[in-house]
């Protein structure tokens, strides 16, 4: 078999990835799925991340093209499957990019800092799920944070979910004092109810049961 050799560096790239995957290509890779090669996903975005870190442009270059293949080896798991390929995803994120910049590609006037973009994308992002019939399931304000990211990047997410619902303050008193009044609310909820909660429940909590 011999390599590629199309003018197109990314159709190239696309025929490889086919060729490790046919009946001819490589042991390993046709036995792969999309949750084994998850670990290398990881990986490779993490180190993308550290060499980002470390200003290694060289590496960098590497790097990326490493987390590149992983996107084209899924899309042609799931091209095999007859879900999407490759071609559907870079449309897809070319849609929703050129959508929620309608500052830059459409008419929106009035966007001058970040935040304002980022309000409008949050906006756009939710008038594309009614325009799809998605309904959230879920309608908690976390809603739609991975679960499998790593405990600071999901704490992170929190964060900034809850800042955007004013759960934010200048200063650490200020938490303290909303714990406080949580706290309260939830013993006076416990009391209003003591009636028909289980005895040593209450005794448990300090609560009084007579």
């Amino acid at each position: 078999m011999n390599p590629p050799n199309f003018d197109s560096p990314i159709q190239n790239l696309l025929k490889l990835t086919s060729d490790l995957r046919s009946p001819e290509g490589c042991p390993w890779d046709k036995e792969q799925t999309h949750l084994s090669v998850i670990p290398h996903l990881l990986e490779e975005s993490y180190e993308v991340v550290d060499t980002i870190e470390r200003g290694d442009d060289n590496h960098l270059k590497e790097e990326l093209g490493d987390l590149l293949f992983q996107i084209t080896f899924h899309s042609q798991l799931a091209e095999e499957r007859g879900a999407f390929t490759f071609h559907d995803v870079a449309n897809g994120v070319f849609q929703k990019l050129v959508y929620r910049h309608p500052h830059v590609y459409g008419k929106q006037e009035g966007i001058g800092t970040g935040d304002q973009v980022l309000t409008q994308w949050d906006q756009l992002k939710e008038k594309e799920k009614e325009k799809k019939g998605i309904q959230n399931s879920d309608p908690s304000i976390l809603s739609g944070i991975p679960k499998a990211l790593p405990a600071i990047q999901r704490s992170e997410k929190i964060q900034s979910k809850v800042t955007k619902q004013g759960f934010d303050w200048p200063n650490v008193e200020g938490v303290f004092q909303k714990f406080q009044e949580e706290i309260q609310e939830l013993n006076s909820e416990l009391q209003n109810k003591a009636p028909s909660l289980p005895k040593n429940y209450l005794m448990m909590k300090g609560l009084k049961t007579s």
